[in-house]
C-alpha cells in the first residue's frame, strides 16, 4: 500500500503552544466513523466545536483562531481541546496568551 499507516487514533499537540494567534490543530482516524472535537475552558465549559460529523480515515489539520462559536476572542488561559471518536477520547492543553 505504500501510503502511511493510520493504525490508531491521534490528537497531536497543537502548534504553537503557548498561541497569541491562530493554533494549528492535528489528528488521525484510524478508520471512518463520527467524529466530535471540541474546545473546553479551565472550568470544562465547552467554548467552541471545531468538529462534528463523519469522517473517513484518514490524517486532518485545521486551524482555530481562539475564538468562541461566536467569532469572540476567548482571554488569556489554558484551555483544553478533546478529540472525541466512537467512544474514545484524547485530550491536549493548550495555553492562550492576548
Amino acid at each position: 500500500s505504500g501510503g502511511p499507516v493510520y493504525d490508531k487514533l491521534q490528537l497531536m499537540p497543537c502548534r504553537p503552544n503557548p498561541a497569541s494567534g491562530p493554533v494549528n490543530i492535528s489528528y488521525v482516524l484510524p478508520k471512518s466513523g463520527n467524529v466530535s472535537l471540541n474546545v473546553y475552558d479551565i472550568c470544562g465549559r465547552r467554548v467552541n466545536a471545531l468538529e462534528q460529523g463523519q469522517k473517513q480515515s484518514g490524517a486532518y489539520n485545521l486551524t482555530w483562531k481562539g475564538d468562541d462559536g461566536h467569532g469572540r476572542m476567548l482571554p488569556s488561559g489554558v484551555y483544553f481541546y478533546q478529540l472525541n471518536f466512537e467512544g474514545t477520547s484524547l485530550t491536549q492543553r493548550m495555553v492562550l496568551l492576548r
